[in-house]
C-alpha cells in the first residue's frame, strides 16, 4: 500500500477496491502490530480509499492502545483523521486530546533519555 499511496497525490487512483483489505483489518486487526494498523489506515486515506465508518471503527482501539503508541504514530494518526476530514465532531476530543497527551510524554521520554547521554551542564560565573 505504501507504494501505490506514494504514486503521487494529484493521482487520483479511484480504480482501486480495497475494500477487502479493510474488511479484513477489521476481522484480524489482531493479528497486526498496532504500528501497522497505523500505517495502513494513513496509505488508505492517502490513496483516498476510505471509508469514514471503517475509520471511527479504530478510534476505540487506539484510544485502548494509546500507551503503546510512539511519537511518529501519534504524528501519523492525526493525520490520517485529518486528511480524512474526520473531526472533533465525528469522533469527539477525548480522542485528539489523548493523542497530544502521548505525543508529550513521548516526548518528555525521549529528551530525558537524550540528556543522560550529553556531557554534564556548564556552570556559568559572572
Amino acid at each position: 500500500v505504501f507504494g501505490i499511496a506514494m504514486m503521487g497525490p494529484s493521482k487520483r487512483k479511484e480504480f482501486l477496491d480495497t475494500e477487502w483489505l479493510r474488511e479484513w483489518m477489521c476481522n484480524n486487526y489482531y493479528k497486526l502490530s498496532l504500528q501497522n494498523i497505523v500505517r495502513i489506515n494513513r496509505y488508505l486515506v492517502q490513496i483516498r480509499s476510505f471509508d469514514k465508518a471503517y475509520l471511527e471503527v479504530f478510534v476505540e482501539f487506539f484510544c485502548a492502545n494509546m500507551e503503546q503508541l510512539t511519537k511518529s504514530d501519534v504524528q501519523d494518526l492525526t493525520h490520517t483523521y485529518n486528511h480524512a476530514r474526520l473531526g472533533e465532531e465525528a469522533i469527539g476530543r477525548h480522542f485528539f486530546w489523548a493523542l497530544g497527551r502521548q505525543f508529550q510524554q513521548q516526548h518528555v521520554k525521549r529528551v530525558a533519555a537524550k540528556t543522560g547521554r550529553r556531557r554534564p551542564a556548564l556552570e556559568r560565573y559572572g
